[in-house]
């Protein structure tokens, strides 16, 4: 019989498409995966918890097969947040639990430093920052829920954090790297330099609206156009050259063959405006003219075909999809973000007790929106 990892730990994702539970062990230098959990979405809207019985009973299902496959009970939860409020708000922080200019009706996720300046930031203990937050109300009913089903949160992590921490380098955070993840209701751009989280955002696009560009297209429901896209992401090779599709009619009552270069050409015409919103972007983030990392593409959408050669052509940077192995075995792109949440939660571990220099260290920053966070992981 194995033995069980010294260090247990792990991360839910909950999103509009699903709730992942993952729960991984630590031991000899390596991660693993001990146990696995899905449910279907329920209960969040648009990235936002709308009804917390449904969310419960998401939750619950998720842990409860991660906890068969992994042989334990209740390990140290680290939870994706991303239902963003205020993406970037400048603000003041103090250590030891308080934020000037945050208003009581957000919470704190994450802290950044700012735009500029960033050697003369502290003034006596006060500290020129900027905030991404989130409702309070939102914050305040995903933690009722996460307790309701049993679990006790370490910490709620904005979700970007977890990404990159399954997808990008320490030497990619330093020399310069946007992670840009795709979901089915929301896509969020992160960038990364000097080891610093410098900048992030939400787009205006997400999967959604491909799958909408196709369903209006191939004039049918938008059922079915999820199933052509998810049909469409895994054509490769020769195949992506010859293959033909039948798709169904609004009505159900008749189906029509469709080439694969007219679905091409749908799906093409949304990706070119993605990369031109990312153009725009990188204005915005100062990252322009020098990205030696690139762009690592996740999420869902990330598996267009064709998407990250349209990203480099018109961005004139290095653009790949993101991938995670464990043990040998590449692990889903729905699960990436639970996985990066429990070793985003690893390294927070390992770091504990560290001091730095560096007022922007993310351990200072994680430890200080901890101490405020934790006054809200405690539901009466």
């Amino acid at each position: 019989m194995a033995r069980m990892p010294k260090i247990v730990l792990s991360g839910l994702d909950v999103g509009s498409s699903k709730t992942v539970a993952l729960i991984a062990g630590y031991s000899s230098g390596a991660m693993q995966v001990l146990g696995l959990g899905e449910a279907p979405p329920s209960g969040m809207d648009k990235g936002i918890p709308s009804g917390s019985d449904a969310l419960i009973t998401s939750i619950l299902t998720a842990f409860k097969d991660a906890e068969k496959a992994a042989g334990v009970k209740k390990p140290l939860v680290y939870a994706g947040c991303d239902s963003v409020n205020s993406v970037l708000r400048p603000c003041r922080a103090v250590p030891g639990n308080f934020f000037i200019d945050i208003p009581d009706s957000e919470r704190v996720l994450c802290l950044l430093p700012p735009k500029h300046a960033i050697a003369s930031l502290q003034d006596g203990n006060v500290m020129e920052a900027r905030a991404v937050t989130a409702s309070a109300g939102e914050i305040v009913l995903f933690l009722s829920c996460l307790k309701k089903a049993g679990l006790n949160p370490a910490e709620l992590v904005y979700t970007p954090l977890a990404g990159a921490a399954a997808l990008i380098s320490a030497a990619e955070k330093e020399v310069g790297t946007v992670l840009i993840d795709i979901g089915a209701s929301k896509t969020s751009a992160s960038y990364f330099s000097r080891g610093f989280f410098k900048d992030t955002a939400v787009l205006p696009i997400c999967g959604e609206h491909f799958i909408g560009d196709l369903a209006v297209g191939l004039r049918t429901t938008m059922g079915e156009a999820r199933r052509v896209a998810a049909e469409y992401s895994q054509v490769t090779g020769a195949e992506g050259r010859e293959r033909n599709f039948v798709v169904g009619s609004l009505d159900g009552k008749e189906k029509k063959g469709v080439t694969i270069s007219y679905i091409r050409n749908i799906i093409e015409a949304r990706i070119q405006e993605f990369a031109e919103i990312i153009a725009d972007l990188f204005e915005d983030f100062g990252c322009s003219d020098f990205l030696p990392g690139g762009v690592v593409l996740a999420g869902g959408g990330a598996q267009l075909p064709g998407l990250a050669g349209w990203m480099e052509r018109r961005l004139h940077v290095s653009v790949r999809v993101g991938r995670v192995d464990v043990a040998g075995a590449a692990l889903s792109p729905l699960h990436y973000n639970a996985f990066g949440l429990a070793k985003y939660g690893l390294s927070g571990l390992a770091a504990a007790g560290k001091k730095s220099s560096n007022i922007f260290n993310s351990d200072f920053w994680t430890s200080l929106v901890s101490e405020k966070a934790a006054r809200f992981l405690r539901i009466d």
